[in-house]
């Protein structure tokens, strides 16, 4: 026997001995890397599991958030147009008092009208008036001159 295989008797190890150990360690040494293995696979989905619960986390309080600053900038937004319906009904209302003041002036402008056209129509009777007393002044200036020689002649007559 060499001496290595003195030393192992020494300590109890028989070539089947030995075979068993290293069985027995393979063993040992397979269920640990399998625990180990399991462990860690147990920690990758823990850690993973933890990872999308802080995902989805994070992302429902920003669209916690975004849905808050949606409400206050519908809510700005409901304001302004409440704003520009009041303005609108302010311009509604101008128009409409505008509407009026212009029926108001177009009825001033008719009455203006009538009021010309009776002028005119003064105007044009005056004018034709005018004529016939001119036509009548010279009709009577005709006669008087005509009288005037008559009574001129009368007058040189014995």
């Amino acid at each position: 026997m060499d001496k290595s295989t003195q030393e192992n008797v020494k300590r109890g190890l028989t070539p089947k001995g030995k075979s068993v150990l290293k069985t027995f360690l393979g063993i040992i040494t397979t269920l640990l890397l399998t625990v180990a293995w399991v462990l860690i696979v147990m920690y990758g989905i823990d850690y993973g599991k933890m990872y999308i619960d802080e995902s989805i986390h994070r992302i429902e309080v920003k669209n916690i958030e975004n849905q808050g600053e949606l409400i206050r900038q519908n809510q700005k937004l409901n304001e302004e147009i409440s704003s520009l319906n009041r303005e609108i009904d302010h311009l509604r209302t101008e128009i409409l008092e505008l509407n009026q003041e212009i029926t108001a002036y177009s009825l001033d402008i008719s009455e203006l009208k009538s009021s010309i056209d009776i002028v005119n129509t003064s105007i044009e009777d005056s004018v034709v008036l005018q004529s016939e007393i001119a036509n009548r002044i010279q009709e009577l200036d005709n006669r008087l001159l005509t009288l005037r020689k008559s009574l001129n002649i009368l007058l040189e007559a014995p």
